[in-house]
């Protein structure tokens, strides 16, 4: 049963191929028969009038009605200043949140080193002592300790 499902799956996967070569084969023909297009876009700079460019759309307001709307709009943006609170200052050691950094201690090469060895002695003291089973380690803690453990 499973010999003709098989056969069947096959055979489907061989009709999708061939549909999909007899597409690309009109396309690829119909790409031969189609003209090529090539577009080029050129921008023309053009100089424009003294007047337009400088052409801003202005309101002119009598002198009362201006200084009203000069005073609503300086009531208006000491509003907004009042509504935004203000930005937290921050403070050594903590994030915009209020929660502590990571620490920015720099670690040389020689006491990184000198760590790893040190976590590898202490984890292979354990495994020799039948504490730790060596198959609870990740794939990598595993071979370093193998190879640890052949060379002595």
């Amino acid at each position: 049963m499973t010999a003709q499902r098989n056969k069947e799956i096959v055979d489907n996967i061989w009709r999708r191929y061939e549909q999909t070569l007899k597409l690309l084969v009109s396309a690829l023909e119909e790409l031969a028969v189609k003209p090529k297009e090539i577009v080029k876009e050129k921008i023309i700079y053009k100089e424009l009038p003294q007047d337009e460019r400088l052409h801003v759309n202005t309101i002119n307001l009598a002198g009362d009605q201006a200084e009203a709307y000069e005073k609503k709009i300086k009531e208006l943006e000491q509003k907004i200043q009042e509504l935004t609170p203000p930005e937290p200052t921050p403070t050594p050691n903590m994030d915009y949140w209020g929660r502590p950094k990571a620490s920015k201690k720099e670690v040389d090469d020689t006491s990184y080193e000198k760590r790893v060895e040190k976590k590898f002695a202490r984890i292979l003291k354990e495994v020799k002592a039948g504490k730790l089973d060596i198959n609870t380690l990740n794939n990598q803690e595993q071979e370093i300790i193998r190879r640890m453990l052949n060379n002595e």
